[in-house]
């Protein structure tokens, strides 16, 4: 099973998170400080991460800077608030998946977890395939 990192200290964002995670096959490690988040990034291996900017402050360049060493920019997503813009520039400048603000956009997160749970399936639109929805259905049977 694949692991996910989740830097969160909102709850009802970690159990958000912790529903979509288990649903595509991900098992959640929770970090609600950045403390935890760092001592989870040195002693795991995290095949994914999403990262709440609000844990960090004004380290927060520097320490995302660490998670998409660590995992591949490809690999990571950050959740902010009001200050969209200067996060998102940050985020991008870092190689970062995706910058989503809340509680609004975090509705992308569930599209993003099924892709990096089906890196093989080759699209970010699987279901605007031939054959529709039946297609990755078929690659799955034994």
């Amino acid at each position: 099973m694949k692991k996910i990192l989740i830097a969160e200290h909102d709850a009802d964002m970690i159990r958000y998170l912790n529903l979509v995670a288990a649903r595509f096959g991900f098992n959640a490690f929770v970090a609600e400080t950045a403390a935890a988040a760092e001592a989870a990034l040195d002693q795991e291996s995290f095949a994914f991460a999403i990262v709440s900017k609000s844990l960090y402050g004004r380290d927060f360049k520097k320490r995302l800077g660490r998670f998409a060493d660590k995992l591949g920019g490809s690999n990571v997503v950050v959740v902010c608030g009001d200050d969209f813009e200067e996060t998102a520039r940050v985020s991008t400048a870092q190689g970062v998946r995706a910058c989503l603000t809340t509680p609004f956009e975090v509705v992308f997160i569930p599209d993003l977890l099924d892709e990096a749970a089906t890196p093989a399936q080759g699209g970010t639109e699987p279901e605007d395939a031939p054959g529709g929805a039946s297609a990755p259905e078929e690659d799955d049977l034994p």
